[in-house]
């Protein structure tokens, strides 16, 4: 009797008859809201939604997500090992197809700080075991879980992890696009670039609601509504999570650190970056 691992794997391989569309990028920056709205509007074309290509990045998920190391991460939609051995195949076939059709690839960013706030909520539970429990019970600190953010969480990302990194290490390294060679419309939100068996679609998320309709009719030449998914304002989280935007306090340095980034200061203009650094630059009461 075929195991469900392998059901899965030999569907996914039907699907790659025809050309995918992959949404493939760093965690938190609103793929989901890209996956919806593709499959409600071509339920018929094949759409993967990856963060990992490259060997060292499914070496990285393999550990962290479904290994020993980390066994918190247990609300991932697919049976453990799937997402690598999708992630796996689909490098396998990209090479084989790359001289044929070039590979769709629909890819994010989003202001690092805002991206690494909510990556710290949605894994919650790895670093703080009973959260649910005492927030519920009105019994975490707010003041503390700033001091918490800095001191353990930023500080204790992993390579992987960490904001705009990704764009060299899995982007660049696997698809062989430079986000750096070339000028970004940073008013217009988004860009197509052309390589090497790949056609790539890049989109700010904050130009997200004003610019997804126009990007993807010029990237996949259809009209697509926008389908936001997720809400951070569904999660279940979520009244502790206002409360901690509402109350965290981090210092100028950090904040300077963070936007120097050639990635942020590439794509986000002076003024954005001005009003990324107002947003979080609250002065202590």
């Amino acid at each position: 009797m075929q195991s469900r691992k392998a059901f899965i794997i030999s569907r996914f391989r039907r699907t790659l008859r025809t050309t995918p569309v992959l949404v493939y990028q760093m965690g938190k920056v609103g793929s989901t809201s890209v996956c919806a709205s593709l499959k409600k509007a071509r339920p018929e074309t094949p759409l993967h939604h990856i963060h990992v290509l490259t060997d060292k990045g499914i070496a990285w998920e393999e550990v962290h997500h479904f290994g020993q190391k980390r066994g918190w991460f247990r609300h991932s939609r697919s049976p453990d090992g799937i997402s690598t051995m999708v992630c796996k195949y689909l490098a396998k076939q990209w090479a084989r197809d790359k001289c044929r059709k070039p590979w769709q690839v629909i890819t994010l960013t989003r202001d690092p700080i805002a991206r690494n706030v909510s990556g710290l909520f949605e894994t919650i539970e790895r670093w703080i075991p009973d959260f649910e429990e005492r927030c519920a019970n009105n019994d975490l600190d707010l003041a503390q879980l700033s001091e918490f953010y800095l001191a353990e969480f930023h500080q204790k990302l992993d390579f992987y992890e960490m904001p705009f990194q990704w764009f060299h290490v899995e982007l660049e390294q696997f698809f062989g696009i430079d986000i750096l060679e070339s000028e970004f419309p940073r008013t217009t939100g988004y860009k197509i670039y052309s390589g090497d068996g790949v056609e790539l679609l890049l989109i700010k998320l904050e130009y997200f609601d004003r610019c997804f309709t126009e990007a993807i009719k010029k990237f996949l030449g259809i009209d697509i509504p926008l389908v936001n998914a997720r809400m951070a304002t569904d999660k279940s989280y979520y009244p502790m999570y206002k409360k901690f935007l509402q109350a965290l306090r981090l210092p100028d340095d950090y904040i300077k650190k963070m936007y120097a980034c050639e990635y942020v200061r590439h794509l986000y203009s002076d003024s954005e970056i001005a009003n990324f650094t107002k947003k979080w630059k609250r002065e202590t009461t």
